[in-house]
């Protein structure tokens, strides 16, 4: 192979390597819903509730008892969590975060949980 194509096909990597990196970097709803749909079913502790959205980078408070939120109209033991920043803005570039609400019950396992974006505006 000559200089050039060598050239040619090492700028091909990188970008292919860039590329890649991206597409994983990325959080969006749907991946988010899938990750948690696969490794929370109903029922799990929340201690492995909370390491598992540790491992995954999202923020997240303690569980609060007799707490609302627009989906849970009732009191019920409460977890918000989110993800803001760069990592959402690349798969949805008007989105400022995905916020989660996930509901325990009183033994502290988990039963269901909410999900969407946020958006600010001007």
């Amino acid at each position: 192979m000559t200089r050039g194509r060598i050239g040619t096909v090492v700028s091909l990597g990188v970008v292919i390597c860039l590329v890649v990196a991206y597409i994983q970097l990325r959080m969006s709803l749907g991946k988010v819903r899938s990750a948690i749909d696969s490794h929370l079913p109903k029922g799990t502790d929340a201690q492995h509730v909370t390491a598992f959205l540790d491992s995954i980078g999202i923020v997240h408070g303690p569980i609060r008892a007799n707490a609302t939120s627009n989906v849970f109209l009732t009191p019920t033991r409460l977890m918000a969590g989110s993800i803001a920043g760069t990592r959402v803005r690349m798969a949805n570039p008007l989105a400022d975060g995905i916020f989660l609400v996930f509901q325990f019950d009183d033994s502290d396992h988990f039963l269901s949980y909410t999900s969407k974006y946020g958006y600010t505006g001007p």
